[in-house]
């Protein structure tokens, strides 16, 4: 998404300077999800956090085609908060299902 999204912002339309919001959604959620989506993952489980962040990343991948110039803001922000979500969660979900002696680095 991040080598795509000034391309995909040119595509539907947008100017150049717009077109860099799209990447500017993305990264500006991508960060904010990952302190976010931590935290909540902690109360609602990681489970839970990392299928609700795929469901609305594809959801939105989907919707990106029918998009029109707004939409692909708001758009690229659900697919930043979602790709944020399952960098911070993915590894601590790890660690829950294998156990602190498979995560990290191998020592014997």
């Amino acid at each position: 998404m991040v080598s795509l999204a000034v391309p995909l912002g040119i595509g539907k339309g947008l100017g150049v300077y717009s077109a860099v919001f799209v990447l500017t959604a993305f990264n500006l959620t991508s960060g904010a999800s990952r302190l976010i989506s931590g935290v909540i993952s902690d109360y609602f489980g990681r489970n839970r956090i990392m299928s609700l962040g795929f469901l609305l990343a594809g959801v939105a991948y989907f919707s990106l085609v029918y998009s029109g110039s707004f939409l692909v803001y708001l758009l690229a922000a659900v697919i930043g908060f979602a790709f944020g979500t399952m960098t911070a969660v993915s590894a601590p979900l790890a660690s829950d299902c294998f156990g602190l002696k498979h995560f990290g680095e191998f020592l014997e």
